[in-house]
């Protein structure tokens, strides 16, 4: 199966038009590797720096598939390709089965073994948005997925809407350094209407869906649903609770 998937690395990508994404999962086991826990699949446009995140049950395919129905449903442009390591949950007939049958159809591509630069861009908001967020705490009860989906939509609205980010333009190697050039920071939703590929009707939605955000107002609700989840794992011990 693994073969058939073919292999891209960090520097092969053409990001236009919007919807070439790179996936991933982020375990929050809190150390407990041998119990069930749940997992965060990550979702991130090379362009533009869009991400989607979607708390799972566990690494089987048919939560995966749901968190990326859920994507799809949610982000502003078509998925046209996506992108993710060689891990089981990914390099299997079902994720192969469920990319051949979406409209368009959706390219899949895989990094090359051990070479995490190739999956660089998601790994990066891994940390960002899923770490610093909620930590390396262990979540592992339906209670406390539903709250890290409900806090991911809406942290999801400032880090697209808000959150400003820069992107590498270019590396110049000067001696033995390497000089790195940045872009002016933006949101994604800055970026997406910038691209030409991107339909009117989109941009359209977007300039909608900002004019009705409120930043202090989701701010809020996130430390509510941050402090939500302390409260969980406060009231429980970590070792003990009981699987989904």
């Amino acid at each position: 199966m693994k073969e058939s998937i073919p292999v891209r690395t960090f520097g092969e990508w053409d990001a236009s038009p919007p919807g070439h994404c790179q996936i991933d999962t982020v375990g929050h086991d809190g150390g407990f590797l041998s119990q069930e826990c749940s997992f965060s699949l990550c979702l991130t446009e090379i362009s533009t720096g869009w991400t989607e995140r979607y708390a799972m049950q566990n690494r089987a395919f048919k939560w995966v598939r749901q968190g990326l129905e859920a994507m799809k449903a949610s982000v502003p442009f078509p998925l046209l390709h996506l992108h993710p390591d060689n891990g089981g949950e990914f390099i299997n007939h079902g994720l192969v089965a469920w990319c051949a049958t979406q409209d368009p159809v959706i390219e899949l591509s895989r990094s090359r073994p051990g070479k995490k630069n190739d999956n660089c861009h998601v790994e990066q908001k891994n940390f960002e948005t899923i770490r610093k967020l909620v930590g390396y705490a262990r979540y592992s009860t339906q209670e406390m997925l539903e709250t890290l989906n409900r806090l991911y939509k809406v942290h999801g609205l400032l880090l697209n809407y808000f959150y400003p980010s820069q992107k590498l333009v270019s590396k110049t190697r000067v001696g033995s350094k390497v000089r790195k050039t940045y872009d002016t920071p933006k949101t994604p939703a800055t970026r997406l209407p910038e691209n030409p590929d991107v339909p009117v009707t989109v941009k359209q939605t977007i300039q909608t869906t900002m004019a009705h955000l409120d930043p202090v107002a989701l701010s809020n609700q996130v430390d509510t649903l941050v402090n939500l989840l302390h409260g969980m794992l406060a009231r429980t011990d970590s070792s003990m609770v009981q699987p989904m």
